[in-house]
């Protein structure tokens, strides 16, 4: 690779972190719009939604942290009664 083209490709990694943060927040954004606006059940859609595509982009390593802290967490629950 060229000298210089490392500062240009990191550059462009930059640039295109930064655009997909700010898509980000507006796709938070319009969400919490579209929470404030609906009923019950579409807020229980809404969640649903957003928890399936939790779990369509989540590693198994995150399906086993996730899976792992809940179960301790209802046993340390369990402990405290």
């Amino acid at each position: 690779m060229p000298p210089g083209d490392e500062e240009y490709l990191f550059k462009l990694v930059q640039a295109s972190i930064n655009l997909l943060l700010r898509i980000m927040d507006s796709v938070v954004a319009q969400v919490q719009s579209l929470a404030e606006k609906t009923d019950e059940s579409g807020r229980n859609k809404l969640l649903n939604a957003l928890r399936d595509l939790q779990y369509e982009l989540e590693t198994p390593k995150d399906a086993f942290m996730r899976i792992y802290n809940s179960v301790r967490l209802s046993s340390e629950c369990r402990v405290i009664i």
